[in-house]
């Protein structure tokens, strides 16, 4: 060859990409076609530097001395040519700097968890980088049209300083091999809760230094309690990184800036405060919980632990019955304060019982069974009054249940 022409094509429709329309072009022949535009670059060490934000394929042909052309190169795969995260200048939303900074995370901050319709309303497509094609914080944005932790990682993986991709994967892997012990994640919260009270989850973490950002989803008993706020317990903040809430219940944090280590030692990442709506088993849980390393890749499973421990009941009682009247299935809580043998059986009003629902030793704890309308036999019970007794710890508890047809 005696000289050699590189052209580029967009994948099209910066910043939603293909949810607006964007796909990879095709791969051309010669001379290209629209989409394909001939760049400056005729030599190895040269850089092509376009002016609009999209994601850029590149392909080359060579030419002969007796002006022959090659076939057509490898496409390449695909390349970013901004950073990903970078959506202010510190003056103007939406026109990045070529750096990510505090105003791109007070940008994310502000729009955190909205999405669908609101993202555009909003007119903040710019911030759904995440997740990319395969996470990696250099490729192309796979629009989910939300504004979460997924976007969140990707801004503080990206925040400070480019990177590029080989050199976020060594550092993952230097992560990996210096940690020592298994990332640690556990959920400290009451069972047994009564109206009127504030009840507290709290998420708490021993960190061995693989987890760049995290995501934990609480669960619970939305008829029992329902989540009102969410406060920092200071051990993100403390290592040069931020918490956010998308929604109701959900944690997202992440390190600003991929740092020599991941979150390290024990303490606790937030608190969240419920609302007590019935008494009931507050059923608070660590739902869902998603852990990524500085390359913004999963940590394996088997290094990361996690689990709920919910306080043991102080006292034996029976719980009432929900939904209660019930044209189905009736939940019947209980809580013990200490194992032993238990009994929970269903009465109708002339003091036969119709259904052991249980009969043996259980543990410590709180309790959950259903009934649904039928006696020992399995058969329909015709539609009344019944009462749920039960027998524990030397004691006897009676709920009556209403069960309808």
């Amino acid at each position: 060859a005696s000289s050699v022409e590189v052209y580029r094509a967009p994948f099209g429709h910066y910043p939603q990409y293909d949810d607006a329309g964007g796909a990879v072009p095709p791969t051309p022949t010669y001379p290209p076609g629209p989409a394909w535009t001939l760049t400056s670059i005729s030599a190895t060490g040269q850089t092509d530097e376009p002016t609009l934000r999209d994601f850029y394929y590149y392909v080359l042909f060579a030419r002969n001395a007796g002006g022959g052309v090659s076939a057509v190169s490898n496409k390449t795969l695909g390349t970013c040519n901004y950073h990903l995260g970078d959506v202010s200048n510190g003056l103007v939303a939406g026109s990045g700097d070529n750096v990510v900074g505090e105003p791109d995370i007070s940008l994310l901050g502000a729009n955190y968890g909205i999405g669908g319709a609101t993202i555009v309303s909003n007119g903040v497509g710019y911030l759904d980088v995440g997740p990319t094609t395969n996470l990696a914080i250099t490729s192309r944005p796979y629009t989910d049209k939300r504004i979460d932790f997924e976007d969140l990682i990707v801004f503080g993986s990206n925040y400070g300083v480019a990177t590029a991709p080989q050199f976020l994967a060594e550092r993952a892997n230097a992560r990996k091999a210096a940690a020592v012990g298994p990332e640690s994640f556990d959920v400290q919260a009451p069972s047994l809760v009564a109206p009127g009270q504030a009840v507290h989850a709290i998420l708490t973490m021993e960190g061995a230094g693989r987890v760049q950002g995290l995501s934990a989803e609480l669960g619970w008993d939305p008829t029992v309690v329902e989540p009102v706020s969410m406060e920092s317990g200071g051990i993100v903040e403390r290592q040069g990184g931020i918490i956010l809430s998308p929604k109701a219940g959900t944690i997202d944090a992440t390190l600003l800036g991929a740092l020599g280590n991941g979150l390290l030692g024990k303490g606790t990442v937030a608190t969240v405060t419920f609302r007590v709506l019935r008494a009931g088993d507050a059923a608070i849980r660590l739902e869902r919980l998603v852990a990524r390393d500085a390359a913004n890749q999963p940590v394996a499973s088997e290094a990361v632990l996690q689990g709920t421990h919910a306080a043991l009941p102080t006292q034996t009682l029976l719980l009432a019955p929900w939904p209660n009247p019930s044209a189905g299935e009736a939940t019947i809580s209980f809580a013990l304060s200490q194992s032993g043998p238990v009994e929970l059986s269903i009465y109708s009003v002339d003091g036969r019982r119709v259904r052991t629902v249980i009969s043996g030793v259980r543990e410590a704890g709180m309790h959950r069974l259903t009934w649904g309308g039928v006696d020992d036999a399995n058969r329909a019970m015709t539609p009344g009054i019944y009462y749920a007794r039960l027998s524990a710890g030397g004691r006897h508890f009676t709920r009556t249940l209403i069960h309808l047809r």
